[in-house]
């Protein structure tokens, strides 16, 4: 993004700031193209107000295949709307696997899939299994999903 200390692009980032707060508790979950046309600001600014909002706690992201890539999603967890629940799931063997994995580094969905020698789908499965449980997390770097270990 541009410099966002200059003050034409500090307005721009209080806007949308301020525009995405009012539009976020019409719904649960949001991709980054829905926050930039219920904000009405460029990529660069929306991009960098998910990262403020992500900080606060506000939003939190979230993986979810969508043909067949992760994509990333945004939950919106404020105080007056219930978080999704955790689901009770039984793991499966992969999905064991993956969290054992994941105790000891973070990764990546592709990266996982290469050295536990599983299968894109199974580990996409296994990935998903873990992150309706509670027990990882997801975070964006660019477009690349990075799975950790919930603590």
């Amino acid at each position: 993004m541009r410099d966002s200390t200059h003050p034409k692009y500090r307005e721009e980032i209080r806007l949308a700031h301020g525009r995405l707060l009012s539009h976020l508790p019409e719904r649960v979950e949001w991709r980054e193209d829905e926050l930039m046309l219920a904000s009405g600001a460029s990529r660069a600014v929306v991009r960098f107000v998910i990262e403020q909002l992500t900080d606060d706690g506000i939003l939190r992201p979230f993986f979810t295949p969508r043909h067949g890539h992760p994509t990333a999603v945004y939950r919106y967890v404020a105080p007056s709307v219930t978080a999704p629940a955790r689901q009770d799931v039984t793991l499966t063997s992969d999905a064991r696997v993956v969290l054992r994995h994941l105790t000891t580094r973070c990764d990546t969905l592709r990266n996982m899939s290469h050295v536990l020698r599983l299968p894109g789908d199974r580990a996409q499965d296994a990935v998903g299994l873990l992150q309706a449980a509670g027990l990882i997390s997801c975070r964006y770097v660019g477009g690349l999903a990075i799975f950790a270990h919930a603590d």
